[in-house]
Parts: C-alpha cells; sequence; structure tokens
C-alpha cells in the first residue's frame, strides 16, 4: 500500500454507489480505479470514446492539466470534465481526495 504522503485518495461516484482507491503520482484515475477492483466505464484508454467522462467534484489541484486528445475529444463546453484515462495525479499533496462523478 502507498504512503498517503506519495498518494491521492481517489473517489468515483456513479449510479448511487462510490468505488475509493489511492492513485500515485503519474498514475491515471482510471488505472488507481480499475486496480482497486471497481467496475469503472472505460473502453479505448486512448482519448477517443469518451466512455470513462467524469467530473471533478473536488481536488482537480491534485490532477496534471488535461492533454491535447482530452481537450480535443471533451470540447470547451466541458468544464470540469476529465477523462479518467487522461487525468493523472501530478500533486497528491495538493488535495485530500479527488471525488469524480459519472
Amino acid at each position: 500500500m502507498r504512503e498517503t504522503g506519495d498518494s491521492v485518495a481517489i473517489r468515483l461516484r456513479r449510479l448511487g454507489r462510490e468505488v475509493g482507491a489511492r492513485a500515485g503520482r503519474g498514475e491515471t484515475l482510471l488505472d488507481a480505479l480499475l486496480a482497486a477492483g471497481g467496475p469503472v466505464p472505460h473502453r479505448c484508454r486512448q482519448a477517443r470514446c469518451g466512455r470513462c467522462r467524469v467530473w471533478v467534484a473536488a481536488g482537480a489541484a491534485a490532477l496534471a492539466p488535461p492533454g491535447e486528445a482530452e481537450r480535443r475529444r471533451l470540447g470547451a463546453a466541458a468544464t470540469g470534465a476529465r477523462l479518467m484515462c487522461q487525468a493523472r495525479v501530478a500533486a497528491p499533496e495538493a488535495a485530500a481526495e479527488v471525488v469524480v462523478d459519472a
């Protein structure tokens, strides 16, 4: 198990259920949640399908800014939206928890 200073808690809220995990620096939200055994919607892992789109409810400061592929897939109107396959932890110390809604 990771030390809490090296990782951040991730909580996915979907269809009235919650899945929790810890993600280390550089790890995607999708990889962390799948490793924790959570049923997480995804398909391509390349920012093409948009199936893993979520809205960040808390802890956005812990995530790296969206890359070009993610910005292109989400478009300008998707303020607060991220793709779990692309959203990487950059600063685990910046937030106690990242909460995303699917």
